[in-house]
């Protein structure tokens, strides 16, 4: 759980002509990770298998479909279930069908698309010749005249004239910046006029051969009706078609994506005259049970070997994939832990710790019964509509977050805001229900609102704030120990353990002498009855700090640093700040009480008689309020929680750097 799981390196050898078998195999079983062997003497690395070309023509058609008809695979749900067999049966009826049903429609509305296009174009040099006024016909054929039709940024007129003055010129404005020009000139100086029109940017316009623009255009916007008309009916039979194919398209692509990926398997193996090798790892409780099928199927045949156990071909425990493993309630957190990094084999995943840690977390800062319903309705909805895995682990981590803030908002009691504000009922729109109930003078567990429960909010939180420290040392502690040996690692990590022990004991000396009235609460020396204060917790703290000096600040870093005085202060400042970051968690909290406060209080204000007295925008402003209080709620808190983990914890212990345990098949949907 709190490590990734046992792989071994192993090697399956047999003869050439069982790779496809052994393909088959392993893909069904989908435990292996495959990693390519290098090239040796006598082997030469494998090509894939024959029907790999076939297959990988008809996958593009299949994701070409998928394309062009939006189908997305995690929004189709199988309503049965296909064998391979009856897929590699009839994979060319199914195809032959999708091709005469989807692909002749798609050509058909690409072809008319493409003649609208060549329409439009057209439309768009008739309709500024239209405005010059001259018919077609008498923009061309001329033996002794240069016609130049075209479009210019400027009128040309007066450059012109500074050539010849034997020509005639019409010019219209179409658009800003934009003419259409005729110019009429003689063939003798028709080059001078050319390179004139071309310095203010002249492009020609094909004279089109036509007898009237009127009619032309008239025709062709009939046509592009037409067009359009036709292109709404090619799109609405594809729609039916796509609510009828989609599940047989995903399957044929769950299906061919299976087939190629199997017959491309022999690319990662080397292959003598006669045999192949293919080497990976798989988990070590798998082994057996990889070893025992093989051999079975393939009546021994094919060999699987133990390449740890002979000693051989062993890699680095850092070179090994790492495969993580967690609980069925933290598996959605390892999106959050692979957005930081994968870990290294021997590392600890810290997975099922966050996922504990963090809803309790995000669930302190927002703590609302209402917001918390708020959270469960969006992530339902997400977990409906949004069917990609990413997505659906992140819905998952809402629900629980959801959960987490509907159960802290019951400690608090509050719902979309507190019915309590320091002792006394606040405005709220839901204080009749609760008089109804009973409940007007029921109380919080933790008043969040109170200066008493605030002082020790700030003390729970930084309490939090430096176990949660302590536990991230004390993991890299064990992870530099299995890289680099204990005696490094307690330099660089365990040392800091008693480094967050002095601010511990510290703070644990100040509740100590507040809980008892004892002062001075600080023993500071020279002050009148200091040493009252020095209680067992400031006793033990020089200790803790001489230990986490000695072995950090001189041990370690000294030598690599220099710079003892400034070292040391900037090394205790970073202590305490990341300690105290953790009170945010409060500070947050209290952000969205009020805010929800002051919503609640406005909304009443205006809605009720005594008030405004315009229920309408008080409502409005209840329901706007609490719906932007409800998505600062999902942001900021879920930000920060993720954040805490981040910075303050995952940097004590977390290398990252991991290759992922990839197994060689896949998880299948549509296909028995």
């Amino acid at each position: 759980m709190l490590k990734p799981v046992k792989v071994v390196k192993i090697a399956v050898v047999g003869p050439k002509n069982l790779i496809s078998k052994t393909s088959e195999l392993l893909y069904d079983m989908r435990v292996m990770h495959v990693e390519p062997l290098s090239i040796e003497e006598y082997f030469k690395l494998g090509e894939p298998l024959p029907i790999a070309g076939e297959y990988s023509k008809d996958l593009v058609l299949i994701r070409s479909i998928m394309h062009n008809l939006g189908i997305d695979p995690y929004k189709v749900s199988p309503s049965r279930v296909y064998t391979v067999e009856e897929l590699k049966e009839r994979l060319e009826e199914y195809l032959s069908e999708l091709k005469s049903e989807i692909l002749d429609r798609l050509d058909k509305i690409k072809a008319l698309r493409d003649e609208e296009a060549s329409l439009k174009a057209e439309l768009s040099t008739l309709e500024p010749l239209k405005l010059v006024g001259i018919p077609p016909r008498l923009l061309k054929g001329y033996k002794r005249l240069k016609v130049f039709v075209g479009f210019m940024r400027a009128d040309p007129t007066e450059r012109i004239r500074e050539v010849t003055d034997q020509f005639e010129i019409v010019v219209k404005e179409v658009s800003k910046n934009n003419y259409v020009v005729v110019v009429f000139t003689k063939v003798d100086v028709a080059e001078d006029v050319f390179k004139v029109l071309q310095e203010i940017g002249f492009t020609e316009i094909v004279v089109p051969d036509i007898e009237d623009y009127d009619a032309r255009i008239n025709e062709i916007k009939a046509r592009i009706d037409e067009i359009n008309k036709e292109i709404e009916r090619l799109n609405s039979e594809l729609e039916q078609l796509k609510g009828k194919e989609a599940e047989i398209v995903v399957a044929l692509d769950e299906f061919l994506s299976m087939e190629v990926e199997k017959a491309e398997l022999p690319l990662k193996a080397v292959f003598s005259k006669f045999a192949f090798i293919l080497t990976g790892y798989v988990p070590y409780k798998k082994l057996d049970e990889v070893k025992r099928r093989i051999e079975s199927e393939t009546n021994g045949k094919v060999a699987v070997i133990n390449l740890e156990e002979e000693g051989e071909m062993v890699e680095a425990e850092e070179e090994k994939p790492t495969l993580i493993e967690n609980p069925r309630f933290a598996k959605p957190f390892e999106l959050l832990t692979k957005l930081y990094g994968t870990p290294k084999y021997y590392e600890i995943d810290a997975t099922t710790l966050m996922a504990i840690y963090m809803p309790i977390m995000f669930g302190m800062m927002l703590g609302d019964i209402g917001y918390g319903l708020n959270i469960l309705i969006l992530a339902f909805l997400m977990k409906k509509f949004l069917k990609g895995p990413s997505w659906q682990a992140l819905s998952n981590i809402a629900i629980i977050c959801g959960i987490t803030s509907i159960i802290f908002g019951a400690i608090y009691f509050e719902f979309f805001g507190p019915f309590h504000q320091g002792g006394h009922h606040a405005k709220h729109f839901l204080w009749p229900l609760i008089e109804s109930l009973g409940l007007e003078h029921a109380k919080p567990l933790i008043d969040r609102t109170e200066a008493f429960w605030i002082k020790w909010l700030i003390v729970i939180t930084a309490y939090m704030g430096l176990f949660t420290i302590i536990i991230g040392w004390l993991m890299g502690f064990r992870n530099l120990a299995k890289e680099h040996g204990v005696k490094e690692a307690f330099y660089e990590k365990g040392s800091w353990v008693f480094g967050m022990a002095t601010i511990g004991l510290i703070m644990t000396g100040f509740v100590y002498n507040k809980l008892h009235g004892i002062t001075p609460i600080l023993p500071i020396p020279g002050q009148p009855g200091w040493t009252n204060g020095l209680n067992i917790f400031y006793k033990l703290a020089p200790i803790t700090f001489i230990i986490w000096f000695y072995f950090f600040v001189i041990k370690c870093e000294v030598k690599h640093m220099g710079g003892l005085g400034i070292l040391m202060t900037n090394e205790i400042l970073t202590m305490v700040s990341q300690t105290l970051s953790f009170t945010r968690i409060l500070a947050i909290g209290l952000s969205s009480v009020y805010i929800a406060f002051v919503i609640n209080k406005f909304g009443i204000d205006i809605a009720e008689p005594g008030g405004v007295y315009i229920p309408i925008l008080g409502i409005l402003l209840l329901l706007i309020g609490h719906l932007f209080n409800t998505l600062l709620g999902v942001f900021d808190p879920g930000v920060q929680s993720v954040r805490l983990h981040y910075v303050e914890w995952f940097t004590k212990f977390f290398i990252g750097g991991g290759k992922e345990f990839i197994p060689f098949g896949r998880i299948k949907r549509f296909i028995k």
